[in-house]
């Protein structure tokens, strides 16, 4: 497996500097968190920024908006991180987020597009979604099932969210089993029981914990999925509260912290800190 660790969980400081922690810390790569649309010439200097902190790329993300825009607007943003993940060769996914209700065709049509000109070292990874506000309305893709059959249907990889999915209230190991001959990614985090009346507090207070600061059962989904022969990414996608410090070495121990957690899970030695210079430890695929 490989670990990564969204740059999304350090949205305070700047691209260079998020690599170059995740990097010492001791992880694989990065998931790259589009938070505007990219501009002209954004993979150069993506590719740049990678380059100098010695840590790949390996998925994006795409671009993710804290409101809600019109399907138009939604299917640019889709449409625009898959061109700047197709010039970034190191990344092999990109997640996108379901569509919730009218706007599934037109999300499909985008979908049927970017397929059809995709690199072919450029996987689509549809990620499970999640209830963030009380009382919210089930969607189509809130069904596990019809998640499954879409992703079958229009071939795409399934990345899984362990929070997401608690807070639908998924048996987390069934609803994984079901998800593995899909699987590319699995965004980790760990999360609380306690719930919020505002979304957005949801979304960083309750879920995504880092692991082993909250109540799901990480360390046995991280076994299941070693002894099911899982070889994709691993992905810590943490709440920015988990990792925010003006210390760089804080934030370096809470990663490191984390990065142990799913070495230790999975049977494989946990990295040491890195020096500047010094390729990062490579783990058992």
């Amino acid at each position: 497996m490989e670990i990564l660790v969204s740059t999304g969980s350090l949205p305070w400081l700047p691209l260079s500097a998020r690599l170059q922690l995740i990097r010492e810390a001791g992880a694989d790569g990065a998931e790259l968190l589009l938070q505007r649309r990219p501009r002209e010439r954004e993979a150069e200097t993506i590719r740049e920024i990678s380059r100098e902190s010695g840590l790949p790329v390996r998925s994006l993300h795409s671009l993710l908006r804290l409101r809600s825009v019109s399907p138009d607007i939604q299917a640019v943003d889709v449409e625009s991180s898959a061109r700047l993940a197709a010039e970034l060769p190191r990344c092999s996914i990109l997640v996108v987020h379901p569509p919730i209700g009218a706007e599934r065709e037109q999300w499909t049509t985008v979908m049927r597009r970017i397929e059809r000109s995709r690199p072919e070292h450029l996987r689509i990874g549809l990620e499970t979604p999640g209830q963030h506000r009380r009382g919210q309305r089930p969607a189509p893709f809130d069904n596990l099932e019809f998640l499954v059959r879409y992703a079958e249907e229009w071939d795409l990889g399934i990345v899984f969210d362990t929070a997401h999915a608690a807070s639908l209230g998924w048996d987390l190991q069934a609803a994984l089993a079901l998800c593995l001959p899909r699987l590319v990614n699995v965004h980790l985090s760990d999360a609380s029981d306690r719930e919020w009346w505002i979304g957005f507090l949801n979304s960083i207070v309750r879920d995504h914990r880092c692991p082993g600061d909250g109540i799901l059962p990480l360390r046995q989904l991280l076994q299941f999925l070693r002894d099911q022969g899982y070889r994709g990414f691993v992905t810590l996608e943490l709440s920015p509260l988990a990792l925010f410090s003006l210390r760089r070495g804080s934030i370096v121990r809470v990663l490191q912290k984390a990065i142990a957690f799913v070495c230790e899970a999975i049977g494989e030695p946990a990295p040491g800190r890195s020096s500047p210079g010094r390729e990062p430890p490579t783990r058992r695929r």
